[in-house]
């Protein structure tokens, strides 16, 4: 109790100093439970290394090896660059003082689901008690400690989710309960087969001995880590119209409650691939926020001032977070695409819009599309007000499939129009998690019927202290220095492994300099591999002209990635801007490398380009080539040649 009303007086910002800080039996539950992670969190340290590992097998065997008082993140390095990506943008918020490499010589995991589960639960067992017993033993000593098991991790043995689940769960004290079966994350489950989903989990619940029926009870989380759609279909049988609710609203509610507002937990979900769901789970473990964005196309009249971003960008700045507020008359298409000119290293942003699931918008309905999402350079949570956003998160072409792809974390938003009133105000939001509640909890109203706000990323995030750092080498046998492996790497002048070695370390500079050198000196060594390996550094790192040079490197392969090629449209947005030679080489370039998910928006900015180099009637000559898919597409199209037209 005394570490609990000591983190209290830490983390709740509102009360003055000079005052007592509230019983902790008198706060909301929800903050009642960030007090317990915290506590968790107080007790433990982390060492100042991140262990990156090729394999599950190799990562379970490092999860394994950690203790209740040391931990260490670990990464799965999988040979994509999405995964290597992750790593750079989680080493580069965690700044460790070394990154080292390690693989495990026990061979696969085994393909038997039933064997595969006992190895989860066996490295969870190892985690807290060594090899001093079972998993009767673990929920035993968990239950005899009253500030552990704060929630249960949902999973399945041959989910790729299966990886954030084993890290949530040993770090947090929390048992898993295995449950459901992987399956499409975009599609839609029936009112029948997510309650049966939620019967399963809270059967499978009570077997664990512990309260759980009420929130405030020992149990007050549920954290999804399995490949279920993010939404079901809540209409009764013969419904004329289809009701769309969020999974992870409905999860962690009592079925026998017809109006759906008794929760007995606070739910979210982690999807993905075994080295995403890693990634998740080790941001939301080791990482706090330190810096935050705001953007707020709304004008802030009406229903709107209540959702207005000012106020918690106030909240934010107090706590002492490196805040960016965009407002009106800040807050235009613009203003949003020259935040995308560059990697954004905010780590907490909150997102004030309107529109569909493959568009939002800036202020006077001026919209936006996916790609216009900017690049992370560290991992972030996500604040999205805006419909839609979450229906399909697995799909790039969506908006909020196009956040977690760029590194989110953590993500608020829709599976369906939710209204503005279903979300809850970014100020409380902010208020809330500053006050010791959990993310599941801060995004959520405390008492509402199951409505359409998914949440996704460990709904036990607090914002709260950081954790302590130690030095002292991971307990892993022949673990390799990543930084000895770059500079043997570049000794024998294999560039591409001592640049992928530079990336993961985070460092950008370093890569963006030697590749500047190289294309300077030794111009054949610039080979397709190595472009592609050094190309999110030179992004953050570089000039645009810099980055543009390195692009053409690419083989045609990978200049057509849609990954790549998001890079490329925002990174040299300043080089359109000019009038010279190098402009008109990017334009001709960009004129045969248009994104396939917003053709007809990106041959509409390259129109304004193109007016600019060479007068209107070369511009509207290059629309004139773009067939519209549809009718918002004709509309683009047609609004592009009456402002061209004007000028």
């Amino acid at each position: 109790m005394a570490i609990l009303l000591a983190i209290l007086t830490l983390v709740l910002c509102q009360t003055p100093p000079d005052d007592q800080p509230p019983p902790v039996e008198e706060l909301p539950p929800a903050s009642r439970l960030g007090l317990r992670i915290e506590g968790v969190r107080a007790g433990t340290s982390t060492l100042d290394v991140v262990v990156v590992v090729p394999d599950g097998a190799s990562y379970l065997e490092a999860i394994a090896r950690w203790r209740p008082q040391v931990r260490y993140p670990v990464l799965i390095d999988d040979g994509t660059p999405t995964a290597r990506d992750q790593i750079a943008r989680f080493v580069r918020a965690y700044s460790p003082k070394r990154v080292v490499l390690w693989a495990h010589d026990g061979g696969p995991l085994p393909e038997d689901e039933s064997e595969r589960r006992s190895a989860i639960e066996d490295a969870l067992v190892r985690s807290w008690l060594g090899d001093a017993g079972d998993m009767d033993d673990l929920l035993s000593f968990w239950r005899s400690r009253e500030a552990l098991a704060p929630g249960v991790v949902v999973s399945h043995p041959r989910d790729p989710a299966w990886t954030g689940a084993i890290a949530l769960a040993s770090f947090r004290a929390q048992p898993i309960v295995w449950a459901g079966r992987p399956s499409n994350v975009n599609a839609m489950m029936t009112r029948a087969q997510v309650d049966d989903l939620a019967g399963e989990i809270e059967a499978k619940v009570a077997t664990l001995l512990m309260d759980w029926r009420d929130l405030g009870d020992r149990i007050d989380s549920l954290t999804l880590c399995l490949q279920v759609p993010v939404k079901y279909d809540a209409s009764t049988p013969g419904a004329p119209d289809r009701e769309v609710r969020a999974t992870t609203d409905r999860l962690g509610r009592h079925a026998d409650d017809r109006q759906g507002e008794k929760r007995w937990a606070w739910s979210s979900q982690i999807v993905g691939s075994e080295a995403s769901c890693a990634y998740q789970a080790m941001c939301a473990l080791f990482l706090l926020p330190e810096s935050a964005l705001l953007f707020d196309a709304s004008d802030g009249r009406g229903p709107y001032e209540r959702y207005a971003l000012e106020p918690p960008a106030q909240v934010l700045q107090q706590a002492g977070l490196e805040t960016l507020l965009f407002e009106t008359p800040r807050n235009t298409r613009d203003v949003w695409l020259s935040l995308c000119d560059e990697a954004r290293r905010e780590d907490l942003v909150f997102v004030n819009s309107h529109g569909m699931r493959d568009a939002f918008h800036a202020a006077n309905n001026q919209r936006l599309r996916p790609g216009d999402i900017p690049l992370l350079s560290r991992p972030a949570m996500v604040y999205f007000i805006h419909s839609w956003s979450a229906v399909q998160p697995a799909a790039r072409e969506t908006v909020g499939g196009r956040w977690l792809e760029r590194g989110a974390y953590a993500y608020l938003g829709s599976v369906n129009e939710p209204y503005l009133q279903g979300f809850v105000p970014a100020e409380q939001v902010v208020r809330t998690m500053r006050g010791a509640f959990v993310w599941g909890a801060a995004v959520r109203f405390p008492r509402s019927p199951v409505w359409k706000i998914a949440c996704f990323g460990d709904p036990l995030i607090v914002h709260g202290a950081p954790l302590r750092r130690i030095e002292g080498d991971p307990p892993l046998d022949d673990a390799e220095d990543l930084a000895e492996a770059m500079r043997r790497s570049l000794r024998e002048q294999d560039f591409v492994a001592g640049v992928r070695s530079l990336a993961m370390l985070g460092r950008d500079e370093d890569a963006a300099r030697l590749v500047r050198a190289l294309l300077r000196e030794r111009n054949e060594l610039v080979t397709p591999e190595l472009a592609q390996a050094a190309l999110a550094s030179v992004m953050i790192a570089g000039e645009p002209a810099e980055f543009f040079d390195l692009y053409l490197r690419l083989d045609e392969e990978r200049s057509r990635d849609p990954r790549n090629l998001d890079m490329l449209w925002n990174r040299t947005r300043p080089m359109r801007r000019a009038r010279d030679a190098r402009a008109r080489a990017l334009v001709a370039y960009l004129q045969t490398h248009l994104r396939d998910d917003q053709r007809v928006e990106d041959a509409a900015d390259l129109a304004l380009t193109i007016n600019r180099l060479d007068g209107p009637a070369s511009a509207l000559s290059w629309l004139n080539t773009i067939a519209p898919a549809n009718n918002r597409d004709e509309r683009t199209l047609s609004e592009t040649r009456a402002r061209l037209r004007r000028r």
